[in-house]
């Protein structure tokens, strides 16, 4: 009841989730161009999920799955038709993954074992994997019944049906979270406790069994999605796409976006993205993207590049970022290893890599 009190009140005032301002750039958020101009590791279609193992940082692009080499082109791990929709790496070096459409499993150098035996339940792709200091694996469905690659029809709904799941491998998986605004990372905190990022909240929450999920970070100025420690004690957050405006407006306008999806193609929708290609078609081109025949590095855009620090009480301290007239667009995943930050631009279709020395990222 005060819930319903509230959304209306905000309703006609224009504040809390119907308010249409969002977060500048600024602080911990100031833009820079560290990911443009960062060295090139390797060039592929969308790569994404990665993640470090014993035996080196594997990543996936498409269906495959390949692992970095010293000094060589990577190589392939394993081949499949379904898309990677998560990875994690266990203790002793094997992989776990996660197709579109399917249960996910424990790649080994000898067939593949099932992660959870019974996956009743768990409908809807799984977004993000991480492994538990007990030995537990926690999931994350994005959004109820839908494909990973869907997830702009569940944003423009306003979508809540994500969950999340907590399980030893090789036993039935228990959901400890529910009726989430699209869980989209997970990382376990200090305390061995579940920290989730929520990506059409813009927030960071932590999840306890039995416990409604307690805000850790909120009002980010873009949409959240992998979490990954750092070798400081502190996280690395990738952030998608970047908050503005237009979205926002667009989305207290039901009416107008029941038509959307029904009557324009999809790739001309009013969603985040996380590409920068601009067609004739693109809504954004009457809002100032470019002027000039150039568009402005602080130009509106539906897409953006970012990766940003946060310490170990979850308050960002610094980002690196690839702003709206770059190409390294789309980050959903970055990962430390041995004193380098690997980070996947799904947009710009390449890995990068930057040094994590406290002069480059803090």
């Amino acid at each position: 009841m005060i819930g319903a009190v509230t959304r209306m009140w905000d309703a006609i005032r224009g504040t809390g989730d119907a308010a249409l301002t969002v977060p500048a750039m600024d602080g911990a958020f100031m833009a820079d161009t560290a990911i443009e101009t960062a060295d090139v590791l390797y060039a592929c279609a969308e790569p994404d999920n990665l993640v470090a193992t014993s035996s080196g940082v594997v990543f996936s692009t498409g269906g495959t799955i390949l692992r970095v080499e010293q000094g060589g082109a990577p190589v392939v791990v394993e081949e499949g038709d379904a898309s990677v929709t998560a990875l994690a790496a266990l203790s002793d070096g094997r992989v776990i993954v996660a197709r579109s459409g399917a249960a996910p499993y424990i790649l080994g150098e000898v067939g593949q074992a099932p992660l959870f035996p019974d996956t009743k339940g768990m409908t809807g792709d799984i977004t993000a994997l991480t492994v538990l200091p007990d030995g537990r694996v926690a999931a994350t469905i994005g959004a109820e019944g839908l494909a990973e690659a869907d997830w702009p029809r569940d944003f423009l709904k306003r979508g809540s049906t994500g969950s999340v799941w907590v399980g030893l491998p090789g036993q039935a998986a228990q959901r400890v979270a529910k009726d989430l605004a699209y869980p989209n990372g997970v990382v376990a905190d200090d305390d061995g406790a579940l920290v989730v990022s929520l990506a059409w909240r813009c927030a960071l929450v932590r999840v306890r069994t039995g416990k409604a999920p307690e805000t850790l970070l909120s009002n980010l100025p873009g949409y959240p999605a992998r979490i990954t420690r750092s070798a400081s004690g502190g996280y690395w957050l990738s952030l998608f796409a970047p908050r503005n405006q237009f979205i926002e407006f667009v989305l207290r306008e039901p009416a107008y976006v029941r038509r959307m999806i029904a009557e324009v193609d999809p790739r001309y929708w009013v969603t985040p993205r996380l590409s920068p290609e601009i067609g004739p078609l693109d809504p954004m081109l009457e809002g100032c993207t470019k002027k000039g025949s150039e568009i402005k590095p602080w130009a509106p855009s539906l897409s953006y590049g970012m990766v940003a620090h946060l310490r170990p009480d979850f308050h960002p301290d610094s980002s690196v970022q690839s702003r709206a007239n770059g190409h390294r667009h789309g980050i959903r995943s970055a990962v430390e290893a041995d004193g380098t930050l690997y980070i996947a631009s799904r947009g710009g279709n390449v890995i990068v890599t930057l040094p994590t020395a406290q002069e480059t990222v803090q």
